[in-house]
């Protein structure tokens, strides 16, 4: 049963609901003593929105309900009725509304969910029943009387070909309304294009009504039991897509649609084969169908965007067409070949004066010379010809492929034999001259050893030793013998003097054989370019001179030098004394001693002199062998320092005494402190130059005694601490 409540009214769980609203459905069993279910739908309102008009339960189960609300209602007292905020399903028949219109729904058996609900009224009269006719047939059908078209508007909605599409009273008129909610309608679509280029994914959209469970077949084999199914086709074709739709409650029969779908392939690009051609020719491509094309080099192409170009290259060149389709691009290349046409005209010829001589062409299949004067047959390959001057004749072949040759030839006219113009000249053991022969048309070179090539005008010739080489020189007009002696000059060169010297000794080096002289390695020498350097020679070593010659010829010699031993001696050890003494000095070793310096020696050739010098002195013992060979050694002689520091001093800007500090000898580092009697630091100096001037933080120190310490290094590295006292007067 339905009906209206302004209660809390039950709600069973699982069933569909629209939780607050003031109507109902309630289900009895058969004799009204239990309840199986019940709940609430409307738009969420608690005053009663929907005055029920008809209600059906089917032979499935499905429940159908009929109501209207609006403003009509607020004349029976309930001005909160109306159909806003009523939940609408996707495919409703009309989605929305002004407030005071019909309401249609279906619920699925049991009041599982809501099958279908739409809203039926026009969109300015407030559309009601005065106690009119609505019924539900077992069909699902609605058959309902309308107070339509209030106010005298023409809003009420109408089907083609109705007894009247407008409303012709002056106020509300009678509006008859059947309405099948539970015929099926089956129609799908391609949301998007019907042609795709394959492999593709094809979205399919859904407009059916009536109907909850569904079957698609794509034609390909694919199936889906989706609402709005995506299906990928994977082959190209023209596909017949069908949905076929049912109720999964029996309740409405199956409706079904279908639509059609092609997949294109992507192009396939290719280019006819094209054979060779001759070199300057022209040839068209063929490209395969597409909707654009792209040749690529353009180089040589009348058209590289049309489909069939003509290509004129000027080398063997690989075109690339890239063909664009609908679905797509692909790509393809032809290369084109030249024909190698063979063919030339022959070697020049040369004619004496009043003669005449064969020239000569191949490869033809027809030949045409020029020019064409002194010619016997300017259409033959091999006319005779008798110029009066130098002549370039050219011949135009034409192959057996179509392909032009054009070549040319000269024919000299001469007017005597050659003449002869080689001469003698000279080259080194191993070089080569070239040699030039007289102006002719055939040249013969004997011996054909001797030369390079022996049968052109201006062969290499390098023959093993001095001799003769004849040509024999051939033009139109006689032959000549000429010739030319080639001397090989053999250059020798000798360097001097191989020899073993001291370490350090220099050698003045010889060389002779040529006019130019370099030496290697420049190790030691004073001018590696001159005939005889000076070599300064500190360890074995071998100098090659290479020697040039006045015909350019080389050689080269080389000349060693061993070492001699260094010479051992020894100075002795280092000696410490005081100023004023003296110490011996000696030397050992094999040879004559020389000392130097001389300073403070008694003797300086004598191994073991007395040394008394002034200051520290480093003394050096060079000592020559029998072989001239020097070698030296040191000793140092280092004196004990001595300090002088006064006692005394007045720094009262006279120029006498004003500095206070200590001098003294042989002292490496020094450092001078002073402090007041009350051992404050007033000054501190650490070099052996450092001097107190008298004064402390910038100002004059009072007359008093002070302090000092010194710490000194000696030469000798001792190093000492002295103390005493200074009286500072003014």
């Amino acid at each position: 049963m339905v009906g209206q409540t302004r209660g809390d009214y039950p709600v069973t769980p699982g069933k569909y609901v629209n939780p607050g609203s003031s109507q109902f459905i309630h289900k009895l069993d058969h004799d009204l003593e239990n309840s199986q279910w019940s709940t609430r739908f409307g738009n969420g309102s608690s005053v009663q929105d929907l005055s029920p008009t008809a209600f059906l339960v089917s032979d499935c189960g499905q429940i159908y309900f009929s109501g209207w609300g609006g403003s009509t209602n607020s004349a029976a007292g309930n001005s909160s009725s109306t159909t806003n905020g009523m939940e609408v399903t996707a495919d409703a028949f009309q989605s929305t509304t002004d407030g005071s219109d019909f309401f249609l729904m279906l619920l699925d058996p049991e009041a599982a969910g809501l099958s279908y609900a739409t809203y039926f009224g026009g969109s300015e009269s407030a559309e009601h029943v005065d106690g009119g006719t609505s019924r539900f047939d077992k069909d699902g059908t609605v058959y309902q009387a309308v107070c339509a078209g209030c106010q005298n508007n023409d809003d009420f909605p109408t089907t083609p070909g109705a007894w009247s599409n407008t409303n012709n009273a002056t106020g509300c008129n009678l509006g008859v309304v059947k309405f099948e909610l539970s015929i099926p309608i089956a129609d799908i679509q391609i949301a998007g294009p019907s042609e795709v280029c394959f492999p593709a994914t094809v979205q399919f959209a859904n407009n059916s009504s009536g109907g909850d469970t569904y079957f698609w077949s794509f034609g390909d084999g694919g199936t889906s039991s989706e609402y709005a199914p995506a299906h990928t086709f994977m082959e190209e074709g023209e596909f017949i897509v069908t949905m076929e739709m049912t109720d999964q409650f029996g309740c409405t029969q199956s409706a079904s649609d279908t639509l059609e779908i092609t997949t294109l392939p992507p192009p396939i690009a290719s280019i006819e084969p094209v054979g060779p051609i001759c070199p300057g020719g022209s040839v068209q491509l063929f490209g395969s169908d597409g909707i654009a094309w792209e040749w690529t080099p353009a180089e040589g192409l009348d058209d590289p965007s049309a489909q069939s170009p003509i290509a004129t290259p000027d080398s063997v060149i690989v075109y690339q067409l890239v063909v664009t389709g609908t679905c797509g691009t692909d790509t393809a290349r032809v290369e084109l070949a030249f024909i190698e046409p063979e063919g030339m005209a022959l070697d020049d010829e040369e004619v004496c004066l009043g003669s005449s001589v064969t020239i000569e062409a191949t490869g033809g299949g027809t030949y045409a010379w020029t020019p064409t004067e002194s010619v016997s047959d300017p259409t033959t390959a091999a006319p005779s010809v008798d110029p009066v001057v130098d002549t370039w004749y050219t011949v135009e072949i034409t192959t057996p492929d179509g392909c032009t040759i054009i070549d040319s030839l000269l024919v000299t006219v001469v007017l005597n034999a050659p003449e002869a113009v080689l001469s003698d000249t000279a080259i080194c053991v191993g070089g080569s001259v070239q040699l030039i022969g007289p102006e002719a048309a055939t040249h013969t070179w004997e011996p054909a050893s001797a030369v390079s090539e022996a049968f052109i005008v201006d062969p290499i010739a390098s023959p093993p030793s001095s001799q003769w080489i004849v040509v024999i020189a051939s033009n139109g007009c006689g032959t000549i013998r000429d010739s030319a002696f080639v001397q090989v000059i053999d250059p020798q060169a000798d360097a001097w003097p191989d020899s073993t010297v001291c370490p350090g000794r220099s050698v003045q080096l010889g060389a002779s054989g040529g006019i130019s002289f370099i030496w290697s390695p420049t190790t030691g020498l004073d001018d590696p370019t001159a005939p005889f350097p000076t070599a300064t020679i500190d360890s074995p070593i071998s100098y090659t001179v290479s020697v040039t010659d006045i015909y350019g010829c080389e050689a080269s010699a080389t000349v060693t030098f061993g070492l001699l031993p260094p010479p051992f001696v020894d100075a002795g050890p280092d000696q410490v004394m005081d100023l004023g003494q003296s110490v011996q000095l000696n030397a050992t070793g094999q040879g004559l001693i020389e000392w130097t310096p001389p300073f403070g020696l008694d003797c300086t050739d004598c191994p073991a002199p007395l040394a008394r010098p002034s200051e520290s002195t480093t003394y050096t013992a060079t000592l020559t062998d029998e072989n001239g060979c020097r070698s030296s050694d040191v000793v140092r002689v280092l004196l004990t320092g001595t300090i002088y520091v006064p006692n005394t001093f007045s720094p009262n800007g006279d120029g006498i005494n004003d500095l206070f500090g200590a001098s003294g000898t042989e002292i490496k580092t020094l450092k001078l402190e002073i402090f007041d009697r009350w051992g404050v630091l007033i000054y501190t100096g650490n070099t052996a130059n450092a001097w107190w001037d008298g004064k402390y933080g910038g100002q004059d120190a009072p007359i008093d005694v002070y302090v000092w310490r010194i710490e000194t290094e000696e030469m000798i590295g001792t190093k000492r601490t002295l103390y005493g006292h200074v009286t500072l007067v003014r």
